[in-house]
């Protein structure tokens, strides 16, 4: 299944199949959440090509909404209706939709199932709005940040679910900020930055080259500009393990502002790459 979406300032494009979860990463203002809005039939492109379900979704907005489920950030409830209360009216729009006690149940929303949204948690809400994106057995599941505003082990559950629907081939599409998270539940990533694809392919692809990482003894955040290619998060130096000469760059800048090396290992990392890739667009 091919999609992709152009506007007047934004150019992303990304291919995903069934049964695969495609994670849409980028900076503030990339372009993560107009791509979805746009994949959906809410906006117009000004040139290119939308296309989902085989369909433009401007065009046959009706029969694409009837087979995809969406959960976006502007999302919201009418403050009085409960959980219970509104998963059971979306439920009514469809011909064969899943049983509410059930997704009430997967959900962990028992405790608050007749409690207005009002009173919700950020938590509770975001589950809640995932309920709605599920109720009707969706082909396609678009998911704007499901897990913001998530505590722990309200994210685990989304996780969970999330796995357990890309097993019924299910194709889902999902943004996030949290690159930790991408790892955990991504197939595909897409790397947006300026509204455009700067990267894009298989996490396992991405992935494969290894990071060098460099503990030392001294918070190097006070130390300027480090060696090309090289991030700072403390006492610790990470860099590119597919650059030969970054180590020997390192350990020099280090020993020239006579910090000490407490240790050298590596690790595959999304962050390195989508730093990389995000930097050199900058």
């Amino acid at each position: 299944m091919d999609f992709g979406s152009t506007t007047a300032v934004h150019d992303v494009s990304f291919e995903l199949r069934f049964g695969e979860v495609l994670t849409i990463v980028g900076p503030n203002g990339a372009g993560k959440t107009t791509s979805l809005t746009t994949l959906l039939g809410f906006r117009r492109p000004t040139a290119g090509m939308v296309e989902l379900h085989g369909l433009n979704p401007v065009a046959h907005l009706p029969q694409v909404t009837a087979l995809t489920g969406a959960m976006l950030q502007d999302g919201g409830v009418w403050a009085p209706m409960t959980p219970a209360q509104v998963i059971s009216l979306t439920a009514s729009y469809y011909r064969h939709p899943r049983s509410g006690a059930d997704l009430i149940d997967r959900l962990a929303l028992g405790s608050v199932a007749n409690t207005p949204w009002r009173r919700l948690s950020g938590g509770e809400k975001q589950r809640t709005l995932l309920a709605l994106a599920l109720v009707g057995q969706p082909r396609v599941l678009i998911l704007d940040e499901p897990t913001s505003g998530v505590d722990p082990e309200g994210r685990d559950v989304i996780r969970e679910l999330i796995r357990e629907e890309k097993a019924l081939g299910r194709a889902i599409v999902l943004t996030t900020h949290e690159l930790d998270e991408a790892e955990r539940v991504a197939d595909q990533v897409c790397v947006v930055s300026h509204g455009r694809t700067i990267l894009a392919g298989r996490l396992s692809e991405l992935t494969r080259s290894t990071d060098v990482i460099i503990q030392t003894d001294h918070d190097l955040s006070t130390c300027g500009q480090p060696p090309v290619g090289g991030h700072i998060n403390g006492r610790t130096l990470r860099g590119p393990g597919h650059d030969a000469d970054f180590l020997a760059r390192a350990t020099a800048w280090l020993a020239s502002l006579q910090i000490n090396v407490t240790s050298i290992s590596s690790s595959h990392s999304l962050e390195s790459v989508y730093r990389q890739a995000v930097d050199g667009d900058s």
